[in-house]
């Protein structure tokens, strides 16, 4: 993402992406801001949300897939997550009556 407005439009852009669960690489170079401040927050923004930021320079290494970011990689992995339920149970399981987290994962203090 890049253009005119960084704190404004840009970093709009950007958010809506990162909320669509695009893995999101803003341009610093490529885009001009209005606010120093705001700039600055915008960028933070972008990273929190498992975005980067990035020089134009780096851009072709990304997209050639020779610069890998963990970042990325990370906004990726979580995506995913989101598509898998667990635990995942059937009839036959030992963990049908066994209490369930709010993240869905197993309560293990019941074990001994």
């Amino acid at each position: 993402v890049c253009g005119i407005a960084t704190d404004v439009c840009v970093g709009s852009t950007a958010h809506e992406a990162n909320e669509l669960g695009f893995r999101t690489v803003l341009i610093e170079d490529c885009s001009r801001g209005i606010q120093d401040d705001n700039i600055a927050s915008t960028f933070e923004r972008v990273k929190a949300e498992f975005g980067c930021v990035v020089n134009s320079c780096e851009v072709k290494a990304m997209v050639q897939g020779r610069d890998k970011r963990p970042e990325l990689g990370i906004k990726l992995a979580l995506e995913c997550r989101k598509n898998i339920l667990y635990p995942i149970k059937n009839k036959n399981s030992k963990f049908n009556n066994q209490k369930v987290n709010p993240d869905e994962t197993l309560d293990n203090k019941n074990e001994a």
